[in-house]
């Protein structure tokens, strides 16, 4: 009963009040999910941090995978190929055959 005494404007008034307040209630449920979407364990962010990580390992296990193939490569070559084995010999040991000269050149 009370209702039908009330006057239009403060009816308008209520009504323009409630609607402040439901937009200001849906305006923080907004942030809230913006916030939690940007910032939150499983955020966009940390998606981003995530998937710079894994382009890092992916680049480093390729890099790996190739250095294993040529160490492979390497041991297989010191196993059976003595050409591999004299050049590896010459190179970082020194060495000569017998009967060779050797000829060494001071670089200044």
């Amino acid at each position: 009963m009370r209702r039908n005494n009330l006057k239009k404007e403060n009816l308008a008034g209520i009504r323009k009040k409630r609607r402040t307040i439901l937009w200001m209630a849906g305006g923080f449920v907004a942030l809230y999910f913006i916030f939690s979407f940007l910032f939150s364990d499983l955020g966009f962010i940390k998606y981003i941090k995530m998937r710079t990580t894994n382009n890092k390992l992916k680049e480093d296990i390729n890099r790996l995978e190739d250095e294993n193939r040529r160490l492979k490569k390497e041991a297989g070559a010191l196993k059976s190929d003595p050409e591999h084995i004299e050049k590896l010999a010459r190179e970082r040991l020194g060495l000569v055959k017998e009967g060779e000269i050797v000829y060494q050149y001071n670089e200044k």
